[in-house]
């Protein structure tokens, strides 16, 4: 027996495309965690009418419905009452609730405005969700069968409500149910093949039957989903097994799974050798340093980055021969292998990147288009350079060269390259 669920997310502010619902991402990934397979999900704004009906047709079909937004302290706050009124009881200002709306306002310092008050009127007989980092408490109450939970639009309270408060109850729920079946997933991400290279690069493979493969692109990745329904001591099993197929057909290629990140994978495999790494950066601007130290821990291995935007700067900061720049241009091969040997050279570090290229809208030329980029590695071994032709814009093109220099040093740290 499986256990169901349904979110509905309210706020005109999401409709209206002012705020992205992320809320409903996490809860998805959250509930599949805990073996909880989200059917479907609604958004609505903030009228009465919509709120209801959403609440209605969510609770009829799914055993457990989660529903953010609306429990805040103005007049368009209507999510407590629809409730109420769809449970045909009244709403009353819960004494706990109203306490830890003063308790937070003492704690932040602050007057308490009259109608934050409001915050305190959940329907009668709901069970108070505590809300640790904000005023409005969440409730979960009975709807038509199902467990609702009703928590903030916050995207942090929410997070905090969902682990603290709903995850542990909704555990409960499938215990009750007794649910035989589990689910679990594995994302395996991969870099250098597109979308339908991957899959072609993959087919023939027999899955495990336990398992359904899904394909993401998030440039200039693509992300491998694997998720596995089944008997839950068949499931770790099958995802290691598909995880082994991806692998053998895709290589190098496959450069992390679920939280890993193309920085984090380079900046493992830094510290097993003991290395620390520089960068040389034109046309990214800071931008592969930024990807780079945006890694918890990355002090240990990043050592420096030299934004080197101007001919001139990449003379005085890394040695590059103005000869050099003069006869074949800043965007050139030779400019790039003495801008990572020199790097490399001042920074001392054992390994060293450099990107040079033209990311446009403008400066291209019939010889050197925009999206020419040019990539190196510099090691104790020598200097390894590789020239890209990059479509799309210039956004596109700057972050498909910060990650085409990271990919070539993981590739150079594994020995691979």
């Amino acid at each position: 027996m499986q256990v169901e669920a349904e979110i509905v997310a309210t706020g005109d502010e999401l409709m209206s495309g002012a705020v992205v619902d992320s809320n409903s991402a996490t809860i998805c990934r959250r509930l599949r965690d805990h073996g909880i397979r989200v059917r479907r999900k609604t958004m609505v704004g903030d009228g009465v009418g919509d709120i209801e009906t959403a609440l209605k047709e969510a609770s009829a079909r799914a055993r457990v419905v989660i529903v953010t937004g609306g429990l805040g302290p103005t007049e368009d706050d209507r999510t407590a009452a629809v409730a109420a009124a769809l449970a045909g009881v009244p709403l009353e200002r819960n004494a706990e609730a109203l306490a830890h709306v003063k308790e937070m306002f003492r704690r932040f310092g602050r007057e308490m405005p009259p109608n934050n008050e409001k915050q305190a009127d959940v329907p009668k007989g709901a069970e108070i969700l505590p809300n640790p980092v904000g005023t409005a408490v969440g409730f979960a109450m009975d709807l038509q069968g199902a467990r609702a939970f009703f928590t903030p639009g916050v995207p942090r309270e929410m997070e905090k409500m969902l682990e603290e408060q709903i995850l542990p109850r909704v555990d409960a729920m499938r215990v009750s149910a007794g649910a035989t079946t589990s689910l679990a997933t594995r994302v395996v991400k991969s870099y250098g093949f597109g979308e339908s290279k991957v899959e072609m690069e993959l087919s023939g493979i027999a899955w495990p039957e336990e398992l359904t493969i899904g394909y993401r692109a998030k440039f200039p990745e693509i992300h491998l989903r694997l998720y596995a329904e089944g008997e839950p001591a068949k499931l770790t099993p099958a995802l290691a097994r598909a995880e082994a197929a991806i692998r053998e057909r895709l290589g190098v290629r496959v450069f992390g799974v679920d939280d890993e990140t193309m920085a984090g994978v380079v900046g493992k495999l830094l510290t097993a050798k003991g290395w620390t790494i520089a960068v040389a950066e034109s046309c990214t601007g800071g931008l592969l340093g930024s990807l780079l130290t945006e890694v918890a821990g990355s002090s240990a291995w990043f050592d420096r980055g030299f934004i080197t935007y101007s001919n001139a700067s990449k003379t005085a900061q890394l040695g590059v021969k103005a000869a050099t720049i003069a006869g074949e241009g800043a965007v050139s091969e030779a400019v790039v292998r003495e801008m990572a040997a020199g790097a490399r050279e001042k920074s001392g570090c054992p390994i060293a990147l450099a990107i040079t290229g033209i990311a446009g809208p403008g400066g291209g030329t019939p010889e050197k288009p925009v999206g020419t980029v040019w990539i190196a590695c510099a090691t104790a071994a020598g200097v390894d350079s590789r020239k890209l032709s990059l479509p799309g814009d210039r956004e596109r093109i700057r972050l498909a060269s910060a990650y085409a220099a990271m990919d070539l040093a993981r590739r150079h740290l594994l020995g691979a390259a």
